[in-house]
């Protein structure tokens, strides 16, 4: 009798079994299976693994189907699965510490930085099987689902690759042709398209213009609306009007910086935008998706509302934002213009925060809330502090929270007030 594979294994696990093969008269273990472990041993214990403390922690009041925390959390390619569940554990390592762990700094944690070095070789290895169509893992949805994989992985622990695999991921889908000529093949990989374009163009907001995810700037606005709007992206349920806002936002942003554009052409392209959020109804919201029937999604609407607008008075020239406020008959100086703003951003993050299951859902607009509340009032501050903490702490999150907790108290510690002032270097912030 041999030992059983997936999905068996599962199932054993959830019914408390720890034995797998063949059993004696009595339900003895053999001798000789004792003392040796089992073929795909990794496998097996990953499942337990999964099934005991990752499974059980997924968020519920907006969850859409499958595991938006862990793209490799499938039992199809083997090392994929069990090198998430090691990165998996080693990011919880250091939430039990209160602070991110590099390799080496836990001694208890060497075996398993060994073994996640290890499958990670394996794991590039299929992604190169994958890109030049061979092994059982080729084509183009096994290309990009493995790509995400990697990209996955150096975000939850703070690794240095994430972009260059994102940036590799774009060129491949500009070698298929594009993203509209990805949706016209066969099941296309919505989900994969989904987790990078969010995390990727997020990421872009909370990175120097001069240090960009550049592969984004070739997708138009249907190309993003068609993947990042397929379904709600739990981590960060942004209307899909609004996250269309925030990236015109950060491309005019890095304009901005290259000094290629003209003061005049800065300030018509702003008002639009800022007219664009300011016009976003959430009480309306609507998606080619069916949205949740919960209160608490018209909340998170008003929410990531203030904190689009929010991120545009921030990082744009401050006098787009006062320019655009005197055109519709608010004539009032840019700290007080300022000042309304923060407070509505972080009134309702308060508001929201109090209703909301799947915390990690607010987490984009309490960085941006963080950073606007440089020399801010000290009890705001604090919530915001501690509610990006708490994210972090959330067993399925991933290290972006705290790193960008991390750079906002530097921020409010040093004096300084400008969005790049606080990211001064790459960060993947979304959980």
């Amino acid at each position: 009798m041999r030992i059983p594979r997936a999905p068996d294994i599962a199932k054993e696990y959830e019914k408390g079994h720890s034995t797998f093969g063949p059993v004696e008269r009595g339900g003895r273990v053999p001798r000789r299976l004792r003392e040796a472990e089992p073929p795909d041993w990794d496998f097996i214990e990953s499942f337990r693994y999964f099934y005991t403390f990752i499974q059980p922690h997924r968020n519920t009041d907006l969850d859409a189907d499958g595991d938006q925390h862990l793209p490799s959390a499938r039992t199809s390619v083997r090392p994929n699965f069990i090198i998430s569940t090691l990165a998996h554990r080693i990011s919880n390592a250091s939430k039990s510490y209160g602070r991110l762990q590099r390799t080496g700094e836990d001694p208890a944690l060497t075996g398993a930085w060994e073994s996640y070095f290890r499958y990670v070789l394996q794991v590039i290895g299929i992604v190169n099987e994958c890109i030049s169509d061979r092994g059982p893992y080729g084509g183009y949805r096994g290309t990009f689902s493995r790509i995400v994989d990697l990209v996955a992985l150096e975000i939850e622990l703070h690794g240095a690759a994430w972009r260059a695999h994102m940036e590799g991921f774009l060129a491949f889908l500009e070698h298929y042709g594009g993203v509209q000529a990805v949706l016209r093949l066969p099941r296309p990989p919505f989900y994969q398209f989904q987790f990078l374009f969010v995390h990727g163009l997020a990421a872009n907001t909370t990175s120097p213009a001069r240090q960009q995810v550049s592969g984004f700037t070739k997708l138009t606005d249907d190309d993003i609306s068609a993947m990042v709007g397929s379904s709600m992206f739990i981590d960060m349920p942004c209307p899909t009007a609004l996250f269309l806002e925030m990236v015109h936002i950060t491309r005019l942003r890095v304009l901005v910086e290259s000094r290629t554009i003209m003061a005049a052409h800065i300030q018509t392209i702003a008002s639009k935008i800022f007219d664009r959020i300011d016009s976003f109804d959430p009480e309306n919201w609507t998606e080619t998706y069916k949205l949740p029937t919960a209160p608490i999604v018209t909340s998170i609407a008003r929410a990531y509302k203030a904190a689009v607008m929010m991120y545009g008075i921030l990082t744009l020239p401050p006098s787009a934002f006062v320019a655009w406020s005197a055109s519709r008959g608010v004539l009032h100086s840019r700290r007080r213009l300022f000042i309304t703003q923060r407070d509505e951003l972080v009134a309702q993050a308060r508001k929201t925060w109090s209703a909301l299951n799947s915390q990690s859902s607010l987490c984009w607009p309490l960085i941006v809330a963080g950073v606007a509340l440089a020399n801010g009032p000290l009890e705001d501050q604090e919530f915001v502090s501690s509610c990006i903490r708490t994210i972090w702490l959330h067993p399925n999150a991933y290290c972006g929270p705290i790193v960008c907790l991390d750079k906002i108290r530097a921020l409010w510690q040093s004096g300084k007030t400008g969005w790049e002032d606080c990211f001064d270097e790459p960060v993947a912030p979304v959980p």
